[in-house]
């Protein structure tokens, strides 16, 4: 009788003891993550070290709405995307809402819509461009893991150098160190501004209408409809109240 009052003992909590676990961390899952990227003015970081900018701003918001005390993360773009591809209650932003993205998540709203460019140097291209393909002949500088990159890997572009960042690709250009940028006219002014580079020195070459898109807000697949329902109502009265109206205008924010 005490031997088996012992495997009891010691069997017992090896039975139950993973099965808890597996409770705690599934518990855990349903905590929301948002994450996003550094990019001005939507994403940046202010003169206190803080996050801040007009997606932040509407963010923050809606976090309130809903009565979600989640932190907002910031990591690399490559990094928060595979995140957000990949766990469930990921909220993400601010992010192009393009074709092949459209079923890979439960949209939530648009920020802003924007408009991509290929741009060069003034100094070197007096024409624009009359196609896409004229850029094969040229060094382009793109962001690693952004749609503008894919979208030109998709197009065969091989004249492709990666950088991790829009302000590294931008720096590349000026020092010659390649020949094309793709962005939108909103981001590139704004980098400028903050980099001290005179935006007159760019060119802008061609329009990439494909890339053109909604900057949004999106939940990870796998996230309860319930939550999604509670975030698409709360961004619904953002718009209809003229919240999000009066966001767009303090960080003076303009569709293109």
């Amino acid at each position: 009788m005490k031997l088996n009052c012992l495997i009891r003992t010691l069997v017992l909590p090896l039975i139950f003891t993973p099965t808890l676990a597996i409770a705690n961390n599934s518990s855990s899952d349903n905590n929301l993550l948002v994450v996003t990227e550094y990019l001005s003015p939507f994403q940046v970081k202010n003169a206190q070290g803080e996050l801040d900018g007009y997606s932040v701003a509407v963010v923050k918001r809606l976090l309130a709405q809903v009565n979600e005390s989640a932190e907002i993360k910031v990591f690399p773009w490559v990094r928060a995307y595979h995140m957000a591809k990949s766990q469930p209650n990921v909220l993400i932003f601010s992010m192009a809402r393009t074709q092949p993205r459209e079923p890979l998540f439960h949209w939530l709203g648009t920020l802003v819509n924007q408009r991509f460019y290929i741009w060069g140097l003034s100094e070197r291209f007096k024409r624009e461009f009359a196609s896409l393909d004229q850029a094969r002949g040229y060094n382009i500088s793109v962001s690693k893991g952004y749609d503008s990159a894919i979208f030109l890997q998709q197009k065969n572009f091989t004249n492709l150098s990666m950088t991790t960042n829009r302000e590294q690709a931008i720096a590349k250009l000026l020092k010659g160190r390649t020949d094309l940028i793709l962005s939108t006219e909103f981001v590139l002014r704004e980098v400028a501004k903050k980099q001290g580079y005179d935006f007159d020195q760019f060119k802008k070459l061609y329009e990439i209408t494909p890339l053109n898109s909604q900057l949004s807000i999106a939940l990870s697949k796998g996230t309860a409809a319930q939550r999604i329902h509670e975030f698409r109502y709360a961004f619904d009265k953002l718009v209809t109240t003229g919240e999000l109206a009066t966001i767009k205008h303090q960080w003076q924010i303009f569709d293109q």
